[in-house]
């Protein structure tokens, strides 16, 4: 997995398949079906709940731009939501593993990112609202 953030109500990930015979929607069935596994091991859960949404929507990832914002956008996804002001608070994140590996300095995300609000404005009223 690239990039990831959990949180409360969705998830966000950047995964590349295996090989090029894997496709998303096997990878995506595998990863909920052993997540569910898991979860309902844990003492208390309802073995009944309902989990996950039906359907995923999935990108293509084109050039190492759209890479970039689609790794922002993940990363940002906390802040915009008004879970924490910052990525790095947001415990549930691969945005300290990137700030480790030298890929973002602590303070990116802040304020969002400039490569985002153009972003935002075209998916955010067709997908995530």
């Amino acid at each position: 997995m690239r990039a990831f953030v959990i949180l409360p109500n969705h998830i966000h990930a950047l995964i590349k398949p295996l090989d090029r015979l894997d496709d998303i929607s096997r990878v995506v069935g595998i990863t909920k079906r052993n997540f569910t596994r898991s979860y309902r091991l844990r003492p208390g859960s309802s073995q009944d709940s309902k989990i996950w949404q039906e359907r995923f929507w999935d990108h293509i990832i084109r050039n190492e731009t759209d890479l970039k914002i689609h790794v922002d956008y993940i990363h940002f996804n906390p802040v915009k939501h008004g879970l924490v002001k910052a990525p790095e608070e947001h415990p549930y994140s691969s945005f300290l593993g990137f700030v480790e590996n030298g890929e973002y300095e602590l303070g990116w995300g802040h304020e969002e990112p400039r490569n985002l609000q153009k972003m935002n404005r075209v998916i955010e009223p067709a997908f995530f609202n």
